[in-house]
């Protein structure tokens, strides 16, 4: 998800990445930051800025673009924990088809609310390591892991319950 942009602080719709219609193609120019992922990502869900005469909400429109295209660079932002989740982007001239447009024209505000609510429901949720009823049993990644044998030294256990706690934790 590239929201995030150096000079919109936590303004999102003061995004400033721009998309310029060029024929079937858009031409897509300026950067974005604290893409979770970035650095591994294949593909890319940006926002940009498709129309500067409206009101900022609604000029907005949401793309699919190649993070391996050569006018993409993505560069790792390395935290104090040594950590490199997070990446800043720079998009020079990048053309995305608008087959890549994801959505209607205009509507790259609605698609990222909506896109938010759906990350703050799931993690709010817990679809990533479900409830903490005793009666859930091990996730179907730990099942899968001990009906292949995984589980079958101490150290391989203790592996796996340390991925186990890290799982209930997140």
């Amino acid at each position: 998800q590239m929201f995030s942009e150096p000079d919109a602080g936590s303004d999102l719709a003061n995004a400033g990445l721009r998309a310029n219609r060029d024929g079937g193609d858009w031409i897509l120019t300026g950067s974005k930051v604290w893409t979770s992922r970035g650095a591994y990502a294949r593909w890319g869900m940006c926002l940009a800025r498709t129309d500067a005469s409206v009101v900022k909400h609604r000029g907005l429109t949401m793309f699919a673009i190649d993070m391996m295209s050569p006018a993409v660079e993505v560069r790792p932002l390395e935290q104090i924990n040594g950590d490199r989740h997070f990446t800043e982007v720079f998009v020079s001239g990048a053309r995305v088809p608008d087959s890549n447009r994801i959505g209607d024209l205009g509507d790259g505000w609605s698609l990222t609310v909506e896109m938010l609510a759906h990350e703050r429901a799931t993690i709010g949720g817990r679809a990533f390591g479900g409830g903490d009823d005793g009666d859930q049993g091990l996730p179907s990644w730990l099942e899968e892991w001990r009906a292949a044998g995984c589980l079958s030294g101490p150290v391989a256990r203790q592996r796996a319950m340390r991925a186990l706690i890290l799982h209930r934790v997140n």
